[in-house]
């Protein structure tokens, strides 16, 4: 489990960038970009494995906060080996 120290670096390392806010849910963090158009992917950090999930701009961010379990599936999830 990381904490969200972890979870900035992550996301951090990830965008290559310092602009971003982190909203924590259950499952773990949803970062939310400074720029971001209209129509843009969602990112997680998740808090148990600390990988970065993204999911299609048709799944609401609200939606990916309340029933993460459910859309999961939907998601495409990067680590260390992609």
């Amino acid at each position: 489990m990381i904490s969200e120290s972890d979870a900035r670096e992550i996301a951090s390392t990830f965008l290559d960038s310092e602009e971003f806010d982190l909203v924590e849910f259950d499952a773990g963090w949803r970062i939310v970009r400074a720029v971001q158009g209209r129509g843009a992917t969602s990112l997680v950090v998740e808090r148990d494995t600390a990988a970065i999930v993204s999911f299609p701009s048709s799944i609401p961010p609200q939606r990916i906060e309340s029933s993460y379990v459910d859309v999961r599936p939907v998601g495409h999830r990067y680590d260390a080996e992609n």
